[in-house]
């Protein structure tokens, strides 16, 4: 158009123009790629922790693991160690039993023995010592009317009283010693004659006393109770200086008594030293699983109670 002036300026605002947008959709572009590549950067680093995060969870699950099989051996461990002091408790403890076992089976020994013993005793006494005592006193009455002399009347007086005595002492012990009236008689009767026999030898006073059935009760235990019965009587015979006796018997269910009580002097319970007589009562007492106890103060009398927690014939 012939003005090369304002075409050149507009040839150079055309140049700025084109060198703009040129510069924008570099800077466009650059920040693109920088966006493109902090996304990349993050998407790296999500994944380096997905990663992290990957190994600490098979970190945990393996610990897990082992802290399960652990704690399983440890239980089972535990299980097993108790299991074992389960079974060596049981063990110790059937051991103990079989040594009580043993042990009243050895008292059931001794005592039967001892009762057969007894027996023979008794029979030997009352038979034939009994009778040759009696074939002494008839031959020496006769010889009491033979003689002449106040001497020899005094002489054969003094030797007769002698085996009176002895056949007196010798039927006590016979009584005491044979327990076969239990066999004719029931506990109760059969205990009645021997404290009258004590009565009439001695003096003491026995009121006896007795409740329940008696029948049922198996003959050891029968005579259990009139072995112990004696015991006692003859313990306030020789320590108690008593002038009256009262002997209980009871029978319920599942329960056996027996209670001797008497007036006599006493003694300090915590100075007690038991005797031979009441060492037998409790190991006889120890096979029928019965007890003993004994109330007793210096001046005011002793009351003996056993008691027996079997009534049946088994």
């Amino acid at each position: 158009m012939g003005n090369s002036a304002k075409a050149y300026d507009y040839l150079v605002n055309y140049m700025e123009a084109i060198d703009s947008f040129s510069t924008q959709e570099r800077n466009m572009a650059i920040d693109r790629i920088e966006r493109q590549l902090q996304l990349s950067e993050k998407k790296q680093e999500i994944i380096l922790k997905e990663h992290l995060l990957l190994q600490q969870k098979e970190q945990l699950r393996k610990r897990n693991i082992w802290l399960a099989v652990i704690g399983g051996g440890l239980l089972v461990g535990l299980s097993l160690s108790g299991l074992l002091y389960s079974l060596y408790r049981n063990s110790k403890r059937k051991i103990h039993i079989l040594h009580q076992q043993k042990e009243i089976d050895e008292l059931k020994a001794m005592i039967n023995g001892e009762e057969k013993e007894r027996n023979r005793i008794a029979i030997e006494l009352h038979d034939n010592i009994g009778g040759m005592l009696s074939a002494a006193a008839y031959t020496l009455g006769t010889m009491q009317d033979e003689s002449n002399t106040l001497k020899q009347q005094n002489a054969f007086n003094k030797v007769n009283n002698i085996v009176s005595e002895l056949r007196k002492e010798i039927r006590k012990t016979a009584h005491s010693l044979m327990p076969d009236v239990l066999l004719r008689h029931s506990l109760p009767e059969a205990l009645l004659q021997y404290c009258n026999f004590i009565e009439r030898d001695t003096g003491l006073q026995i009121n006896l006393q007795n409740r329940g059935d008696f029948e049922h009760l198996h003959k050891d235990i029968q005579l259990m109770l009139y072995r112990i019965a004696q015991e006692l009587i003859q313990n306030v015979l020789k320590h108690a200086h008593a002038s009256q006796v009262m002997v209980q018997l009871h029978s319920g269910t599942g329960l056996t008594s027996l209670t001797v009580e008497d007036n006599g002097s006493g003694f300090d319970p915590k100075a007690l030293s038991e005797g031979r007589g009441l060492q037998h009562i409790r190991s006889r007492l120890m096979i029928v699983d019965g007890r003993i106890s004994i109330d007793t103060e210096e001046g005011k009398g002793s009351s003996i109670y056993v008691e027996i927690n079997k009534s049946d014939d088994a």
